[in-house]
Formats: C-alpha cells, sequence, structure tokens
C-alpha cells in the first residue's frame, strides 16, 4: 500500500532529510508524497492509492488532531470497527482503511493493535502522552525497519534510507553473514547491515520521548494448542479449511483499483486463483514468469487459466540477462538471501502495467508441510536435536557449520555458529508436539516473514504492487497450526491436507504433480559465461571478499562445479555473488550514485521480453 518513515531527534525536526528518504522509498508510494513534523518527531509517507484513493490521505489524525497515523498495508476489518467506532461518537473524513487507527488507539490505547485483522506496519504518534508507536502485523507481511544512533531514532519500511543519515556509517554485521549463510534468512532482530533491527512480527514498539528511550513486546503469538484438535476428522478439517480459505480471499479482493493473481502453476498460486474465480464477478487476470531453467510450469499454469478462463499474462525471462539484474534487485530486495528474488521482481515488473495489486500463494508451504526438507524430518523424528538441525540446514541449502569453519577468513570465523539458533532451538524444545509441526513452527515464524515475506513485499512495491497473502490469514493459521502433523505431511506425500481441500476445485495433474516452486537458474547460469563472469569479479574484489572468506575455499567451490548433486557449488558460489554485490550496493557504495541516492543504481535493464514470438519459443 505505501512506505513509511520516520525520526526522533534529541535536536528537533529535520523535514529535509525525511523528505529525502520518502524519495528513496518513493517506489511503494508513488502516488503521494507527504511529510509532517511537531516537537521531536518527523513523519514520512508514500502512498500507493487502493482503498478510497480520492480521499484517504495520510497521516491520518483523530478529531482534536492529537493523534498522528501513518500506515503501510491494509486493515481488512475496518469497516466492522468503523461502524462500532462511530456507535461511540468518533468522526470519519474518508472510507481509507487505515482512518480507524487513531479511534481505535483512542479507546483501547496500545491494546488496540491485536485488534486489527490485516497487514501493516504502522507508526503513531500520540502527542498527549509524548510517545510513539510503531507496530507490525502478527505475522510480519510488512517490513519494518530502525535504527539507533547517537543523534535519534529513525524508522522505515525499507533500511535503505538509513543511508541517508549523516552520522551513519554502513557496514557488514557479522553475526548476521553467518546466520544468512546458514539458514538463508536472519532470525530474530539482527539485519546485515550493522545498527539496523527489524521490529519482529506481531510486536510493538513504544518510544518514550519525555524518557527518550523505548521498549518492545509482543501483541500477538502463534496459539500454541498443540494437537488440540487431535480427534478431529480430516475430512472435518478438510471442510473447515476451505472455508477458512475461501474467507481470507473473499477479504483480501477488497480494493477500489484492478488486481490480479500470480499464478506459477503450483498448487498454491491454483488454489488462490480458484478461490478468486469462484468470487468474482469477472475473470480474473492471472500473471506467470519463466526463468530460463529445464523444469517449467506453464503447462500448469496454462491449465488452471484455462479451467477458470483467466486473463492470462505469461513473461520469460533468459539467463544470460540475469547478472544485468542482480544489482538492480538487490538495491530492492536489501539483502541477499535467495535466487528466487529475480522470477519476483519481474512478476512484479509484469503485474505492475495491469493492476496495483497482487494475490499470490506464499505460506502455504510453511503452513501445510509443502517443502521437500519436511519429508525426511516428518520420518525421522526420533533423531537428536543436532541431527535434525544439520539436515535441515542442508535442506534449505545452506552452509553447514563445517562448510563455513572451511570457507571464512579467520576474521569471520571468530563469528561462526552453530547449525541452530536460539529460536529454533526454542522451538525443537516445545512438548507435546510432533518434529514436523515445531519446523513449521519456527518457518512461520522466522524463516517465512525474513525470506519469503520480504522478498515479495519489496519486489512487488519495487513496481508499485501490493501483494497479498491469503495463506496467512491468522484464522487460517491458528486452525491449520493446531492440527496433527499427519495431515500435512505423510511419508514422501506433501500438503495432504491442501490438497484434499482443493480437490474439487483444481484439474487432477495440478492436485496430483510434485512441486516445483519459481524455477531456479542457477545451475543453467554456471553452464553459461556467467561462471567465468562471477570467477573474475571475484578476483578483482579479493580484497572484499578475503575480509570474509578464504579464496582458497572458494577456488576449491569453483573446481567442485558439476561434480556431485549434494554439495551443490553452483548454489554457494551463487550465493557469496550476491553478498558481494550487496556489499558493493549498501557498505563500499561503488554501485550508487552517491549524488542522486534515489537513483543511484543506473543500470541498464533489459525490458522483458512479452511479445508472441517470445511466447511460441518458450513453448517449443
Amino acid at each position: 500500500m505505501c512506505g513509511i518513515v520516520g525520526a526522533v531527534l534529541k535536536d528537533g525536526t529535520d523535514e529535509a532529510l525525511v523528505s529525502e528518504m520518502v524519495d528513496l522509498i518513493s517506489h511503494r508510494g508513488p502516488d503521494e508524497q507527504v511529510v509532517v513534523s511537531d516537537s521531536q518527531v518527523t513523519l514520512g509517507f508514500a502512498r500507493l492509492s487502493i482503498i478510497d484513493p480520492q480521499e484517504g490521505h495520510q497521516p491520518i489524525t483523530n478529531e482534536d488532531q492529537s493523534i498522528q497515523t501513518i500506515c503501510n498495508g491494509e486493515i481488512y476489518n475496518h469497516q466492522a470497527e468503523r461502524v462500532a467506532l462511530a456507535k461511540q461518537g468518533h468522526r470519519f473524513n474518508s472510507n481509507s482503511d487505515a482512518e480507524i487507527i487513531p479511534h481505535m488507539y483512542e479507546e483501547l490505547d496500545e491494546a488496540f493493535v491485536g485488534r486489527l485483522h490485516g497487514m501493516f506496519a504502522l507508526a503513531l504518534f500520540d502527542k498527549v502522552n509524548n510517545k510513539l508507536i510503531l507496530a507490525r502485523d502478527p505475522l510480519g507481511i510488512k517490513p519494518l525497519y530502525y535504527l539507533q544512533t547517537e543523534r535519534g531514532f529513525y524508522f522505515s519500511s525499507e533500511f535503505k534510507v538509513f543511508l541517508l543519515v549523516p552520522e551513519y556509517t554502513p557496514d557488514v554485521n557479522r553475526f548476521a553473514l553467518d546466520q544468512l549463510l546458514t539458514f538463508k534468512h536472519i532470525p530474530g532482530v539482527e539485519c546485515l547491515l550493522n545498527g539496523v533491527r527489524v521490529l519482529q512480527p506481531g510486536h510493538i514498539l513504544i518510544f518514550d520521548l519525555t524518557e527518550n528511550n523505548f521498549s518492545i513486546k509482543p501483541y500477538y503469538q502463534l496459539p500454541e494448542n498443540p494437537q488440540k484438535r487431535h480427534s478431529v476428522s480430516i475430512e472435518t478439517a478438510q471442510k473447515e479449511v476451505s472455508k477458512l480459505f475461501d474467507e481470507a480471499v473473499r477479504i483480501r479482493l477488497m480494493s477500489d483499483v484492478p488486481l490480479g493473481v500470480a499464478l506459477s502453476g503450483g498448487l498454491d498460486s491454483s488454489a488462490v486463483v480458484a478461490s478468486a474465480a469462484r468470487q468474482l464477478n469477472t475473470s480474473p487476470k492471472t500473471f506467470f514468469v519463466h526463468v530460463g531453467d529445464t523444469k517449467s510450469e506453464i503447462e500448469y499454469a496454462r491449465m488452471v487459466s484455462d479451467y477458470y478462463k483467466t486473463d492470462h499474462h505469461e513473461i520469460r525471462l533468459e539467463p544470460e540477462k540475469l547478472p544485468d539484474i542482480v544489482p538492480k534487485v538487490m538495491w530492492h530486495i536489501e539483502e541477499p538471501i535467495s535466487v528466487a528474488e529475480i522470477s519476483t521482481y519481474y512478476l512484479g515488473m509484469a503485474v505492475s502495467e495491469h493492476v496495483k495489486v497482487m494475490l499470490c500463494g506464499e505460506g502455504a508451504d510453511e503452513l501445510f508441510g509443502g517443502y521437500v526438507r519436511f519429508q525426511p524430518v516428518n520420518m525421522a523424528s526420533m533423531l537428536p536435536n543436532r541431527i535434525l538441525n544439520w539436515g535441515y540446514v542442508r535442506g534449505l541449502n545452506g552452509f553447514t557449520h563445517r562448510q563455513r569453519a572451511k570457507l571464512y577468513s579467520s576474521e569471520q570465523r571468530k563469528f561462526l555458529g552453530s547449525n541452530s539458533n536460539q529460536f529454533l532451538d526454542a522451538a525443537l524444545e516445545k512438548k507435546g508436539e510432533t518434529v514436523l509441526n515445531k519446523f513449521l513452527r519456527y518457518e512461520l515464524t522466522q524463516q517465512l516473514p525474513n525470506h519469503h515475506l520480504m522478498r515479495v513485499d519489496k519486489l512487488t512495491m519495487a513496481h508499485s504492487v501490493e501483494a497479498r497473502v491469503p495463506f496467512l490469514d491468522t484464522k487460517l493459521v491458528a486452525y491449520v497450526s493446531s492440527l496433527p502433523s499427519s495431515f500435512k505431511v505423510r511419508g514422501f506425500r506433501e500438503k495432504v491436507l491442501l490438497k484434499l481441500a482443493m480437490a474439487d476445485r483444481l484439474p487432477g495433474p495440478i492436485i496430483e504433480r510434485r512441486k516445483y516452486g519459481f524455477s531456479n537458474p542457477v545451475k543453467a547460469l554456471f553452464q553459461t559465461d556467467f561462471c567465468d563472469i562471477c570467477h573474475t569479479e571475484f578476483h578483482a574484489q579479493k580484497e572484499i571478499m578475503q575480509r570474509f572468506f578464504s579464496y582458497a575455499a572458494i577456488e576449491k567451490l569453483f573446481r567442485s562445479i558439476g561434480k556431485g548433486f549434494l554439495t551443490e557449488p553452483e548454489m554457494k558460489l551463487f550465493h557469496i555473488y550476491l553478498f558481494l554485490k550487496w556489499y558493493q550496493v549498501f557498505v563500499d557504495g561503488t554501485l550508487r550514485n552517491e549524488k542522486n541516492l534515489s537513483r543511484r543504481l543506473a543500470f541498464d535493464v533489459k525490458s522483458v521480453e512479452k511479445s508472441e514470438s517470445a511466447i511460441q519459443e518458450l513453448t517449443k
């Protein structure tokens, strides 16, 4: 929906700085940019108009303007709350979903955030009580970062704006780098950029301007009711999942602008298309992205599109174009987390030409047990945690403890961690739950918000498109999380319950086929001249590389290309390559133009092939 930024400064306000910050993330909200200040607080807002485009301006205030609010996201229960607030005497000036927030705060104080049903990252300034409140939605669909310096406290939807802070010097958080290479995401509050923290999902931050300090506390936790519905039959669960899912899709069709659905051809996105098509009066627009690789789901995407007669759009990206786009993608994603962001970036680009809102299937794998790595976990529940952790890291295609010990420089080795982290340990120690449900809980609370949701939000918002994720409706998540793991994974069969729930809605091949996910171009890339490009780049940036890695270990990875499938040196080299590009963008600045941060990447981004000839070539 938008981008939010703000600053609480000891020496007063700085509208010029916050205006620059807003400009830097104006891709999140090209329709309107606003900066306001009062006392020590400056708020900035970049608007993507979706609900009540003509009005709905932010910041939003209460009747006496003692409360100011900026909000990124959507509040799906705003109409019901609006009716209740009106009965209590509150007055509204627009139909914006976010307008309920200051009024709910007046009635409920900090507890208001627990009543919001939606995806959001918000800031609320209470002038009377001299405090600033930040809050993030329960499952972390919308990002929110903060930075504290000697001058003050800053927050933003994207942490690239902190590069504009005069007193801040960017560098690598070495602990976070170790976590990133292990888990392909950074658990907890740490970020790869030093000093930057992320507000965790379901948490609220209260900054006391009088005392000049802040506290953070949770307002939401994934329900802890292990096996509560163990006696429920899978038939009953199937019906309940169908009902809850349809309701989740229905409320996410709320929009005053055109919307569409990402259709990869897999079960998850196909389920969203099916539910949306059954509830809309018109055929939904659907979008498919293909990245050059031997595996393609295009025939399945077309099968679903034909089944529901959608307005379908296809886009193709050749592997040799990827090196040109990586730095641009890195600028938007802000952390080098995986290869899937490249497909997502182009998906956002394709969608932006047609719609402002896109529904997608993100979250279903973590909720229903869709990843292949869950299958051995489910069948090896008696193994000790250290073995389970090792297998989990390998399943993520991360670097194990031993591999990182060999890869690191002497300085980075000081930050070498195990194959686990405090959040994974806590999940595995929970009593009365199966190992699979423990891992799913970890993925829902850490891996999902710090990896997949960050990717989807930032790379669709890079093109001013809002992504909505119906599988992560809190009511659906609470129900499915409490079900037995046998409803989710059985032997080598994944997402058992979801397949049953969608069996009467989708063609048989969609239900029966194995999961691909977004196509992975990495192996194909290293069969092209990209391998030499990567090798040459590492050598040219050897001084940077040796700060973090053993150059001999990297050379060994290059020599291992094509030799066996377990080590997958191509994937590991690509992750190191992504880190190098990230470093050049965010730390040493060699890939940005300091004179104009909002346009710092002067890359010739090749346009996406969407011609009829390209589509014909794709189907050969």
